[in-house]
């Protein structure tokens, strides 16, 4: 079968319509990988996203990115680490 052949089907197959409005895709081009850590929320966000059910840690994550995106460029470090760094390198 040729690619064409393969196209055509596909675009006169009733069960495959093709998608026209890509406006809800949110697209990374290589999706981060998960890290896994413990932080410390106040029982009340706790218990807000948990009442949700399931998926609240995604959620938790999404708003975390949502968050983190707004900013136009990337934050800077903080300072102590730097100063660590320095130190490590001067020795």
């Amino acid at each position: 079968m040729t690619e064409e052949e393969i196209e055509a089907n596909a675009r006169s197959d009733p069960d495959n319509p093709p998608i026209t409005d890509f406006s809800g895709f949110k697209w990374h081009p290589h999706p981060p990988k998960a890290k896994t850590i413990s932080i410390r929320l106040d029982a009340d966000l706790y218990l807000f996203y948990r009442s949700w059910g399931r998926g609240y840690q995604t959620r938790i994550k999404e708003v975390l990115r949502e968050y983190m995106e707004s900013f136009d460029k990337p934050r800077r470090r903080h300072a102590s680490r730097r100063a660590k760094n320095a130190k490590r390198s001067n020795n």
